[in-house]
């Protein structure tokens, strides 16, 4: 989960296109009034994510005290958020075990991460310096800076009031979502990083820190001497941003953190927009011979690890909206429609756009029929056996 320091300059500034909302049919949502809001809650302590501190943590915890580093408890030593760091001094040791013990006895005791996703609907910039909000008059300082609207400012301050500040901080991020509507990305399960600079981002050159003092208006020496909180998101593309319609909404991120977190790490955050691979996206149109009718593909391609694809198709109509039509997984044989094809017919003459020898679109009155070749395993002949499948797009005629 580490990047280099460049990000800072780049990919820390953007929030650019990312994956759509889906009904249960498993079609986009391309609607103005999909998901603009989530929520996700950790317990700290609460090792095996079940929702609530139990013998079970307890016996993780003695796993990761006497360094068992099996397949079972493996990710618990890459957990870089340091749920097990319960007394939040950046490292597990035996005092970490020893508040697991009285939280089993009072586990209302036990402190809730809480991080909140939302548009804002009234703001007009973002910032990527994360703000430590330490009391009702930071959120209208910091919400107001960014041309937030006194009445949306307002819901804010009805959330966190003085009583919130008695035991906890709130840290607040934004960033530019570019494309789409509603927040289009997986939900973060990670929501913050904790710890030196240098580590959080593989720093070796001194530029780097230069970088990173500027925008976070520190001085280096402070920079290298501080734990620095870093505000996480993560996006995960499901289509081709082409689809989504441009925009430039403002994402807010929130996240309850302890009060010693803030003395910790001289109030330095960071927002950072955190991809762990980003596929290749392409899509291809194609219009039916008497220029009617139109298809796009999009695809999907992890050429960093294989050539498997995931396609979706949809129909074009004339005023430029999208209509699903389904989709499509390949396993390992690359994008089959990134070819120029050749226009030929079949034996009822119908007209046929023909993809080498692996794809076609077969033209019909009021339906395009799109087939592939793909394979799959035959047990019987223990070897992949050649099929084709097909996906109709019917059009209004």
């Amino acid at each position: 989960m580490k990047k280099f320091i460049s990000i800072i300059t780049s990919v820390l500034t953007a929030f650019s296109a990312s994956s759509l909302t889906a009904f249960a049919d498993g079609s986009p949502d391309f609607s103005d009034d999909s998901v603009t809001h989530k929520t996700h809650t950790r317990i700290v302590g609460d090792l095996n994510e079940d929702g609530e501190i139990s013998v079970g943590d307890l016996v993780i915890m003695t796993h990761i005290m006497h360094g068992n580093k099996s397949d079972d408890y493996r990710r618990y030593y890459y957990d870089e958020l340091g749920y097990s760091d319960l007394n939040f001094d950046l490292s597990t040791d035996i005092f970490d075990l020893i508040e697991l013990r009285k939280l089993l006895i009072s586990p209302e005791k036990a402190f809730k991460i809480v991080s909140d996703v939302d548009i804002l609907s009234s703001t007009d910039k973002a910032t990527d310096v994360a703000a430590f909000i330490r009391s009702p008059e930071d959120i209208t300082s910091y919400l107001s800076g960014i041309g937030t609207s006194e009445e949306e400012i307002q819901q804010y301050l009805d959330i966190y009031d003085d009583d919130f500040f008695k035991d906890s901080d709130v840290v607040f991020g934004t960033l530019v979502q570019e494309y789409g509507n509603g927040i289009h990305f997986r939900y973060p399960e990670a929501s913050f990083m904790f710890g030196k600079f240098a580590e959080i981002f593989e720093v070796t050159e001194e530029s780097k820190y230069e970088q990173a003092a500027e925008l976070l208006n520190v001085d280096i020496e402070t920079l290298k001497s501080s734990n620095i909180y870093t505000l996480i998101t993560y996006q995960e593309y499901n289509t081709h941003p082409m689809l989504y319609p441009k925009t430039d909404k403002i994402i807010l991120f929130r996240t309850t953190v302890p009060k010693s977190i803030y003395d910790q790490s001289n109030g330095i955050g960071l927002v950072w927009d955190f991809e762990l691979f980003v596929p290749e996206y392409r899509a291809h149109t194609f219009d039916s011979p008497d220029g009617k009718h139109h298809i796009y593909i999009t695809v999907e391609e992890d050429d960093f690890m294989d050539d498997d694809c995931k396609y979706m198709f949809y129909i074009i109509d004339n005023n430029g909206s999208y209509i699903y039509g389904g989709e499509f997984y390949d396993y390992g044989y690359g994008d089959k429609f990134n070819c120029d094809y050749i226009p030929t017919t079949d034996n009822d003459n119908n007209p046929v756009y023909k993809f080498g020898d692996n794809a076609k679109i077969t033209w019909y009155y009021g339906v395009a029929e799109i087939s592939f070749k793909t394979y799959e395993w035959d047990e019987d002949y223990t070897q992949l056996s050649e099929i084709w499948q097909t996906i109709n797009l019917a059009f209004y005629v």
